[in-house]
């Protein structure tokens, strides 16, 4: 028996990404802001990395999801919703 296509589930599971790494994001934004005068020039830039790669990977859960999105709208001819998140980025 073979498993059903469940792209609803994961539109959401994605969503659950997005939301959980813009919010890291916001938070080690909200750091950098409070602590400027008190953190390293090198733990400033560890985080400014990081925080590079989660907007990366905001990215990529947002194509993956228009893709998915794109699939199931074909099959059921909706329209595509317009996407908040990506103005984090």
């Amino acid at each position: 028996m073979s498993k059903t296509d469940n792209r609803v589930d994961y539109e959401a599971h994605l969503q659950e990404h997005i939301d959980h790494t813009a919010s890291n994001l916001k938070e080690a934004d909200d750091y950098l802001d409070e602590h400027k005068g008190e953190i390293t020039a090198g733990k400033k830039h560890v985080i400014e990395a990081k925080n590079d790669r989660r907007k990366e990977s905001i990215e990529g859960f947002i194509a993956s999801r228009l893709t998915t999105h794109n699939l199931t709208s074909t099959k059921n001819k909706q329209p595509l919703p317009i996407l908040e998140e990506a103005a984090l980025i």
